[in-house]
């Protein structure tokens, strides 16, 4: 039908269970930290914009909370509130405001369910420039922000408040080089990324405190689509080994590699543990 459906499977597995058929073509989805509730950004056949999906009735909320084409909408794990990117003017990043006791999107907005409690959230642009910030990640407290910016000329990882109380600084000083795929450590002490320096692609982490970067993960070239363990201590990604695709984990500490898969994939998210890993196949594996 050309429109993208919201379905929901059990950490057990099982039979996907649809949750909305609203027609929507979604460009990013989280849950909010109510663990009711989903954040997508999508468009019905026009730009895309922030709605909320509640998932035990599958109803939609618009409501007038930030421009329009969004995408990648992120929710804090900890906190009432969530960051996305606009390109409406440029590549700009904007923070909304949540009530936790409400968690309403847009409540007194049309087509939003008679008689929600509580105002819409608060539309505050955070971190702009007059250059394209993006590729954003909250810290899980949900205080900070990491983004990649060209704001001083080359592409850096800057960290700011999401309060937007400090302007953010520059945490890397790399030259002619493509950084993406920010994620935070659950300490929030380093932040790691993918970056192309010289031609080669790498993982990296930031000690934000001595802001020492690392040697990159073992792997480099062909590490495709590095994501950290809730816990910390694994780095799941697709690399090349005798000319075929593995799904492996690498340990952070000392590059110790481990065979999951023997066919390439990309990591959704793992257990708290990192004994389960759920994963989606990849190059038609």
């Amino acid at each position: 039908s050309g429109w993208d459906d919201v379905c929901a499977v059990s950490p057990e597995g099982g039979e996907p269970r649809r949750l909305s058929r609203r027609p929507l073509q979604i460009v990013g989805l989280d849950w909010l930290p109510d663990g009711r509730h989903l954040v997508a950004a999508g468009g019905e056949g026009g730009p895309p914009q922030l709605w909320r999906l509640d998932a035990a009735d599958g109803h939609w909320d618009r409501g007038p909370y930030g421009p329009e084409l969004v995408i990648r909408p992120q929710a804090a794990a900890r906190a009432s509130g969530l960051v996305a990117e606009s390109l409406e003017l440029e590549r700009d990043l904007f923070r909304v405001a949540l009530e936790p006791a409400v968690l309403s999107l847009g409540a007194a907005a049309a087509g939003t369910r008679a008689g929600a409690p509580g105002p819409s959230p608060e539309f505050l642009t955070a971190l702009n420039s007059t250059r394209s910030d993006g590729d954003v990640a909250c810290s899980p407290s949900g205080a900070r922000l990491a983004f990649v910016s060209r704001r001083g000329g080359d592409a850096q990882v800057y960290v700011g408040e999401a309060d937007g109380a400090r302007p953010p600084v520059p945490v890397t000083a790399l030259e002619r080089a493509q950084i993406w795929n920010l994620q935070w450590s659950p300490d929030e002490r380093r932040l790691l990324f993918s970056a192309q320096r010289e031609g080669q692609v790498g993982f990296y982490a930031l000690d934000l405190e001595t802001r020492q970067l690392s040697e990159p993960l073992p792997g480099a070239p062909l590490l495709s689509w590095p994501r950290l363990s809730r816990n910390g201590e694994w780095v799941y990604a697709s690399v090349v080994a005798d000319g075929r695709w593995e799904f492996v984990r690498i340990r952070a500490a000392d590059g110790r590699r481990e065979r999951i898969l023997d066919s390439a994939a990309r990591c959704l998210f793992d257990s708290p543990d990192a004994d389960t890993v759920w994963c989606a196949p990849l190059l038609g594996a």
